[in-house]
């Protein structure tokens, strides 16, 4: 018979974890933005406080993140990508990603400048009002202000200061745009034109009776010496008191004074006086007296008198009046053989 003697023996088991931890991230979410952070905050709070979770098995853990913006802090518009990273004890890991998505859901809004219509007037030479500074220019807010951008419709700024508004009435809408979402507003801004014309006036003028029968003179045409007159909204018209070529009955040497007025198509005017002298300068008419015949009448130094020519004159007419006639003055008397007129 055989005995068989058992001897005692030792060995090691070495038991490793090759189990990767179980690391859920929640699901992605989107959220809105704040309502109640329109104090002009950027972000807003992520609402999701970090709900994952992790198993494994073997107790001891550790999860730490290591992408996107820590939990509870402020996580800008758009998308943002959380990460976690989870370890052992056996220096398994394993990752889980989610995103939040923060949407912009409240439009912005504007309000424009009270008053509108606004009255101004064009500041010469400009046919138009120029701004100053911000006047016109709205108020813009919004719960997340750096996206936020504000225009018009007349020169596509966000400002009007500067801004050449013309003649006339001019509606401008301003919008301010966040995202997809805007808002608008409008103001009237009613231009009018308060500038006079200019130009030069003409200088003291004559005119003459050209021998008209009633000693009658046409109104000359002063307008048309004007001819540098201009105005900041365009054409100006140029007119005076009474109209050129108008007959009217006056005296040599009277001064008449007209009135030119230069008229803009706002009604704005400018004026200036002009002196206008009336000369006669048509002669006298008369029938001349033909020979006459004077006699010495017995005088001693066989002397006679000039006779009275100037009486014999009757047909004496003038334009302007009445006409007066007079004879030569002798500055000698004639010899005998000399023919007196």
């Amino acid at each position: 018979m055989v005995q068989v003697i058992l001897l005692p023996c030792t060995y090691n088991v070495t038991v490793q974890d090759n189990d990767l931890p179980i690391l859920n991230c929640p699901p992605n979410i989107t959220v809105q933005s704040s309502v109640e952070m329109i104090t002009y905050q950027v972000t807003v709070v992520l609402l999701y406080n970090g709900a994952f979770t992790v198993s494994d098995n073997c107790p001891g853990v550790n999860v730490v993140q290591i992408g996107g913006p820590a939990i509870g802090t402020f996580v800008s518009l758009g998308l943002s990508t959380i990460t976690y990273h989870a370890t052992d004890l056996a220096t398994n890991t394993s990752t889980c990603s989610f995103t939040v998505t923060v949407v912009d859901d409240e439009a912005p809004t504007i309000t424009c400048p009270t008053g509108s219509p606004f009255s101004r007037f064009t500041d010469d030479p400009l046919c138009a009002y120029t701004t100053g500074g911000t006047e016109f220019d709205p108020t813009a807010m919004d719960n997340c202000p750096l996206t936020v951008v504000v225009s018009n419709d007349f020169n596509g700024m966000a400002t009007l200061a500067g801004a050449n508004i013309p003649q006339g009435s001019t509606t401008i809408i301003w919008t301010v745009t966040s995202g997809l979402l805007s808002a608008t507003c409008s103001i009237t801004i009613d231009v009018a034109d308060d500038d006079p014309p200019t130009f030069t006036c003409p200088g003291p003028q004559t005119a003459f009776t050209n021998g008209s029968v009633n000693c009658e003179a046409n109104v000359p045409n002063l307008a048309a010496l004007v001819a540098d007159e201009a105005d900041n909204c365009g054409t100006a018209i140029v007119t005076q008191s009474t109209a050129a070529g108008t007959p009217i009955t006056v005296t040599d040497g009277q001064i008449i004074n007209y009135t030119v007025t230069v008229t803009d198509g706002a009604g704005n005017t400018a004026t200036c006086t002009v002196a206008v002298t009336y000369e006669d300068d048509d002669a006298p008419t008369f029938t001349c007296p033909g020979p006459q015949t004077a006699f010495t009448n017995g005088n001693v130094n066989c002397e006679a008198n000039v006779p009275n020519l100037a009486a014999l004159v009757a047909d004496e007419a003038d334009n302007c009046g009445t006409a007066i006639v007079t004879p030569y003055t002798l500055q000698e008397l004639p010899s005998q053989s000399q023919m007196v007129s």
